[in-house]
């Protein structure tokens, strides 16, 4: 026989499951994304903001750059996930990257990508070199 204590620990498992599954259905049927919904009413909510173009991700521009990977640090699962953030590649791939460093992670990229990149990987613990 279940407690009362159980009882509600189901209910909210419940209720968390049935947002998650409200959530992806809107996602997949509807084309619903919550992100920039959330976005666009704390825009509509703060006065005197201008709107922003708040897009996730750096768009990929060419350029004479490469960042090089010198040592992944203390903490290489984070500089994986990172990694992965960045490149969009898969766990083995950034995984094999991040074990033979020193090696060119990103190539003809622009300065400003390159540097964007480099900070975020060296905020994880990475060092990194632009060439």
């Amino acid at each position: 026989m279940l407690s009362e204590i159980d009882v509600e620990y189901l209910f909210l498992a419940l209720i968390v499951f049935a947002l998650f599954l409200v959530l992806f259905v809107s996602r997949k049927v509807f084309n619903f994304n919550i992100d920039k919904f959330i976005v666009s009413l704390f825009q509509k909510i703060i006065p005197g903001k201008k709107k922003t173009n708040l897009s996730v991700g750096i768009k990929k521009s060419t350029g004479n750059k490469s960042l090089i990977l010198l040592d992944a640090g203390t903490n290489k699962a984070t500089v994986v996930a990172t990694l992965r953030q960045i490149m969009n590649i898969d766990l083995p791939t950034a995984q094999s990257m991040v074990d033979s460093a020193p090696a060119a992670i990103l190539s003809n990229v622009s300065d400003k990508e390159a540097d964007i990149n480099k900070a975020a990987l060296e905020f994880v613990g990475a060092k990194l070199e632009i060439k």
